[in-house]
């Protein structure tokens, strides 16, 4: 029976039932559907939804499928514009529509009127409330939902892409790099997703969304929350009966267990990972004996099908693949193993694809060979290695006490416990550790002088050891820890001491512990290690996985995801005001610039503790929201000097740019390393060293730097604009053509679209004195755009970049329609009132344009600036344009970088005085 022949049967089934009297409806439908029990539940599921006192039946809707679209966008109101259907399934519609306060496009999904009829909303509004639990960069979250005049909906990210499902039906067995890659997106999602208490349940590739080389779990529709809600059960799922889809379940689920945890949706991770690397899913009474355990069998079957599989990921596959819950890993130890932490495995593939050396024309990379915190050499530096395993001693009584000894062995107990749990490193398990302490101390009645640190590491191998020691100071026991590298002598951390009173030594032991934990985790996070001081003050573990979370957000320019992951670090630990930088940092990325003042006059007290680095950090960020861009260039060199491998190379890059100094930029980013520790990863180092090379007048090396974000970051299509600009500031037209036509597969729906290559072509053809073959290239943008408005006209991006075309191919009139269209709709956008200024200003002269510009505002000091010198270039004012300029490049004023090309037209007739031609070559600098 096809499913559309049972929806029909169950329907005459519960017309049927509902002509009976109500104490017979159970006994007369148990009768009729005596063979099909599973019809007999879809009646009853419709059933207990009619009993409902207050149900979707007291508001019937009948919508018909052709008048779906028409009657939600009625529904919705300006808040949303429906676009297109972008697919159905058994309970809903999915569209595409554009989100018009925050201009943006979304998808919203819809439940189908008849199915909330018929089998109520409860598996809907859950998915929705789960849903709004997670916020998460591989998790298709939730951005809004409600009920549109009986319509009940949820709005979530539009991302473009095809399901897992689809890629795997083109590709089969996938590369392995973009197998990895993937799995490791999949697995960190459901890391989230299990620490929120969210189990998927129904963890499959059609429920996974592939966007270029990422990945995005989306679906909880049968999802199951660990937190206890009485209406997560209800009518959905029953005891004996199984939810999700047979294919991918776990056998416990498949069974029907009641208690179904995290381990189900490791299961299914673990088949889509053998599909993943072998082209099919596993016939596990073929991949494995007929036994409890797997025996290695499913990791020998991916080895023999594929030999070039690292043996560490077959493992963690055949792993996930038990029988038994139990015998399985959780979704944090897949996480860590793809990510090569805590273990030998090392993924094969990075996200960026790179697959050899690489090195751009003339780069000097300067590697830092450093021998501290845990190492940054090779293998032979196995002491200080970060495979080093770490064993902990039983803590020193310095109390005078003897019946204070045991003190001393719960301590290092709880520790090597903390430490197995975090799973930073291998840890020698406490009973050879407590026996190696006990050995050292037999030793010390004799006189012989014992480093407990090096006869620990020289009785279990550990190349980390952990001591500590205890005090009693009046009714107050004092614990302190130290982490040394005994081979090379050093101390490698000592967080501060925790005190508590006798009675409650527990609490101090636990509070040692956690800074511990939290010490090491710092310590292997390529990302943290470079800080200074951040491993003697660290945070407790808690809070470090927070901050984790939040920087992982902020480096995918999650932004205003990272915030409350920041805030929450601080929240659970008031002493890690390190966090507070990082939100302060990303609230600056979102021009919340006021936040950024109060969150740096919260961090205030706290700056007598920090590190010169950190410090140094405030002090920038409270330049750049001063608007005083020297000082934030002076500090941020310091920060530079202080900690060369940290992301402050990157950061003294873009402020330099943005005042006008690429000689600075491109020398400061062509000594770091783009492919490790903070800068791993960070796109954004292409854009500035693609920025800096330009502005020098390097193009040929600015298209090296261009083509390698492209191929690292496919993702990407701020890679193509660069690619594009440099080919025109060369004059190969031909090429740049050839290269912008080659996105026209891609979305057209984005800021940096094909549309928008076009207009940075043309405007870097114009710059650069190849006018007349700029000329057809902006028309083809303005064609490209127009099409694209005739049938979206409200989409933000592609409007800007049309008024754009129109200002540069000298369309005045038109491009104040355009821009002054942006300014009237986006009245709080002060970046589009300057567009209108600008036309203003050759339209209508000074006093239109001024009153468009408006007066200075805190903290946009720079770009009003810009903006002034723009208008008064534009109306002759040569002088005080000039003088306005060299104040925004001052103040780092943003947008510096791309403003000899976008105000071509308006810093024309400044060219030939000398005086400007010293402000653009910048400080330093030959001039043009």
């Amino acid at each position: 029976m096809s499913t559309e022949d049972r929806f029909h049967r169950a329907t005459e089934l519960f017309d049927a039932v509902l002509d009976r009297p109500e104490d017979d409806w159970r006994s007369w439908l148990a009768s009729q559907t005596r063979d099909d029990p599973e019809l007999r539940a879809e009646v009853e599921a419709m059933l207990a939804a009619h009993e409902r006192a207050e149900g979707v039946l007291d508001r019937p809707l009948h919508v018909p499928p052709e008048d779906f679209a028409d009657h939600l966008q009625a529904a919705l109101g300006g808040r949303y514009e429906i676009v297109k259907e972008l697919g159905r399934g058994g309970m809903a519609v999915v569209f595409l529509a554009w989100e018009r306060k925050h201009d943006r496009r979304v998808a919203i999904k819809v439940l189908k009127p008849e199915i909330a009829a018929l089998y109520g909303a409860d598996r809907f509004l859950r998915e929705v409330r789960i849903a709004g639990q997670l916020s998460h960069p591989h998790i298709l979250g939730l951005i809004d939902s409600g009920d549109a005049s009986g319509l009940l909906y949820y709005v979530m990210p539009n991302v473009v892409g095809e399901t897992l499902h689809e890629r795997i039906v083109k590709t089969g067995a996938f590369d392995l790099g973009d197998a990895t890659s993937l799995l490791e997106d999949i697995a960190s999602a459901l890391e989230h997703a299990h620490e929120a208490g969210v189990i998927h349940r129904d963890l499959k590739p059609s429920n996974v969304l592939c966007a270029g080389s990422h990945a995005f779990l989306m679906d909880f529709g049968v999802a199951k929350s660990l937190v206890p809600d009485e209406s997560d059960e209800a009518d959905l799922t029953r005891t004996g009966h199984a939810v999700g889809t047979p294919r991918y379940m776990a056998p416990e689920q498949a069974a029907g267990w009641s208690e179904v945890d995290d381990r189900a949706d490791v299961y299914a991770w673990g088949l889509i990972a053998f599909e993943l690397l072998v082209g099919r899913v596993p016939v596990l009474g073929t991949d494995r004996p007929a036994s409890r355990t797997t025996g290695g069998a499913v990791a020998a079957a991916i080895r023999r099908e594929r030999p070039e599989v690292p043996p560490e990921l077959a493992d963690l596959v055949d792993r996930c693949l038990e029988l038994y819950p139990a015998d399985r890993c959780n979704s944090a130890d897949l996480v860590r193993t793809l990510r090569g932490e805590g273990g030998s495995f090392r993924p094969l593939f990075t996200r960026s694809r790179v697959r050899g050396g690489w090195a751009l024309a003339g780069l000097a990379v300067v590697v830092a060979v450093l021998g501290i915190v845990f190492g940054r050499g090779g293998p032979a530096e196995a002491g200080a290695g970060l495979a080093a395993s770490v064993a902990v001693a039983a803590f020193t009584n310095e109390t005078g006490e003897p019946s204070l000894d045991a003190l001393g062995r719960l301590a290092g107990d709880w520790v090597t416990q903390g430490l197995q749990q975090a799973a930073i490193r291998p840890v020698v398990p406490w009973p050879a550790s407590l026996q190696a302490s006990q050995r050292a101390r037999e030793d010390e009645p004799t006189g012989a002088q014992v480093d407990l640190a090096s006869f620990l590491s020289a009785e279990t191998g550990a190349g980390i050891i952990v001591t500590g020691s205890y005090y009693l100071i009046g009714d107050r026991l004092r614990f302190q820890a130290e982490v040394t590298d005994p081979q090379i002598g050093t101390v490698l951390s000592a967080p501060e001491p925790v005190s508590a009173h006798r009675d409650s030594a527990e609490s101090a032991i636990m509070a040692l512990r956690s800074r511990l934990m939290g010490s090491l985790a710092v310590a292997a996070d390529e990302r943290l290690r470079p800080v200074p001081g951040l491993a003697n003050h660290p945070p407790t573990f808690e809070a470090y996985r927070a901050y984790d979370r939040g920087l992982r957000l902020f480096e995918a320019q999650e932004y205003g995801a990272s915030i409350p992951e920041f805030f929450r670090a601080f929240e659970l630990d008031s002493t890690f005001a390190t966090a507070l930088v990082g939100a302060a940092a990303a609230l600056y990325n979102r021009s919340e610039f006021a936040r950024v003042d109060s969150v740096l006059t919260v961090i205030g007290p706290f700056r007598e503790r920090f590190s010169e680095y950190t410090d140094l950090r405030v002090q920038f960020l409270a330049a750049l929201v001063d608007g005083d861009g020297e000082a934030a260039l002076r500090t941020i060199r310091r920060a530079v000097e202080v900690a060369p491998e940290t992301k402050a190379v990157y950061t003294l890059g873009r402020q330099a740019n943005h005042m006008n100094r690429p000689a600075e930029a491109v020398e400061a980013l062509e000594k770091a390393d783009p492919d490790r520790g903070p800068l791993r990863g960070w796109a954004q180092y292409w854009t500035q060293l693609a920025h800096g090379l330009h502005l020098l007048g390097e193009y040929e090396r600015e298209l090296v730097a261009a083509r390698e974000m492209k191929r690292r970051y496919e993702e990407r299509r701020l890679g193509l604009v660069l690619e594009a600009r440099a080919l025109a500031a060369m004059g190969r037209v031909d090429e740049m053509r050839a290269a912008v036509e080659a996105a026209s597969g891609l979305t057209p729906r984005t800021y940096w679209s094909q549309g928008a290559a076009m207009v940075m072509a043309g405007e870097a053809l114009l710059a650069h004195s190849f006018a007349e073959q700029a000329a057809p290239v902006l028309e083809d943008a303005i064609q490209w755009l127009e099409d694209e408005l005739a049938s979206d006209p409200d989409y933000r991006g592609h409007r800007y970049w049309l008024g754009s075309a129109l200002y540069d191919a000298e369309r005045w009139v038109d491009a104040a329609e355009v821009f002054d269209a942006l300014a009237a709709d986006y009245p709080d956008r002060s970046d589009f009132q300057y567009l209108a200024a600008y036309t203003a200003a050759r339209l209508q002269g000074r006093e239109a344009a001024y009153a468009l510009l408006g007066q200075e505002m805190p903290y946009h000091g720079g770009a009003h600036k810009l903006a002034r010198a723009r208008v008064e270039a534009i109306l002759g004012e040569e002088e005080l344009a000039i003088s306005l300029l060299g104040e925004a490049f001052a103040a780092g004023a943003s947008g510096t970088t791309w403003l000899h090309a976008v105000a071509h037209h308006d810093l024309a007739g400044l060219v030939d005085n000398p005086r400007f031609a010293r402000v653009m070559a910048g400080p330093g600098q030959p001039q043009p």
